[in-house]
Order: structure tokens, then sequence, then C-alpha cells
């Protein structure tokens, strides 16, 4: 995985690069988090990039711990339940993969942001993502959106929704 951060004229522009594993694995597809410059830094958007990056690998590990260390005390919507405590996401996280259900792939693409009043980073992007399941493997592709918030100085997601393509 590489990261890059580009300016471009009054926006900048973050890429990542991951290896396609699929048919070629010196290919490479490139995601992106572009913003206007006068709403977040660069350097912010590297920083909203790299924890994207470290949850997203948090789901491959099916690590209920790891991956509840990313999202705030009190998360608004989880899905489809509201006000959700990290007890309950780990308390959920630790049932899917008592029931077998793990995730083998994720992908982000077309990602987007864009900065509320209140600081609130809206992230916007493509989710392909591969589970398996006692019920078999499929993937399922959506549009999500995180909201994230820095807090305590790290970025923490405050908000997950996704909606069927």
């Amino acid at each position: 995985m590489s990261l890059y951060v580009e300016p471009q004229g009054e926006s900048f522009r973050v890429s990542l690069e991951e290896e396609d594993n699929h048919n070629d694995p010196t290919a490479r597809r490139a995601d992106s988090i572009s913003s206007s410059e006068s709403e977040i830094s660069a350097a912010e958007g590297k920083s909203i990039t790299d924890a994207l990056q470290k949850w997203k690998e948090s789901l491959i590990a099916n690590d209920p711990q790891r991956e509840a260390a990313f999202y705030a005390p009190l998360v608004e919507r989880y899905f489809s339940v509201s006000n959700v405590s990290i007890d309950w996401m780990l308390k959920y996280l630790r049932q899917q993969l008592v029931h077998g259900t793990s995730f083998i792939d994720f992908k982000m693409a077309q990602v987007t942001s864009e900065v509320d009043s209140d600081g609130t980073t809206k992230v916007h992007f493509i989710k392909t993502f591969t589970v398996q399941s006692a019920h078999g493997t499929r993937t399922s592709t959506c549009q999500s959106v995180l909201h994230l918030k820095k807090l305590d100085g790290a970025w923490k997601i405050t908000y997950e929704h996704d909606t069927k393509l």
C-alpha cells in the first residue's frame, strides 16, 4: 500500500494505491480522497487517509478490539442502529465471528470527503467487500458514508451507513 499527497492548485489529492491480486500482481488500483484545501489541509488529508487504511486493515484482520478502536465512544449511527456504544459494538463484532462471519476482502473506490463547520469530515466511497460465513462466500458493493471527528488527537468514526447500489 502506498500513499501520495499531491497539491493541485487550491485543492489536493490524497491517493492510496494497492496491489490488485486478482489477475496481475504488479497491477495497481488508485483510490483517492479529494477535498478543498480551505476546508482541510494536505497533512490532515493524509492523517484521515492513514486512519481509513488502518481501519480497513482492522476489518480484514477480523479483530473486534482492533476494529472498535477506530470508533468514537458513542457512534451516532452504526448502519441501522442509533447511539451505539463501544461495548455494544464489541459484543456485535464478536458475535459475528462466533457465528462464522468474517471479512476476507475489502476495497474502497471513488473516495471523496467534505468538512462540516463543526469539524466533522464526511467520507463517501464505493465499498466492495467479501465475507465468508456458514452460508458461503458473498461479495457485495455499496455506497458507504463515514463521519470522522478528531477526538483526543485521533480520527474516530462517529457515523457509518451503507446504501445498496
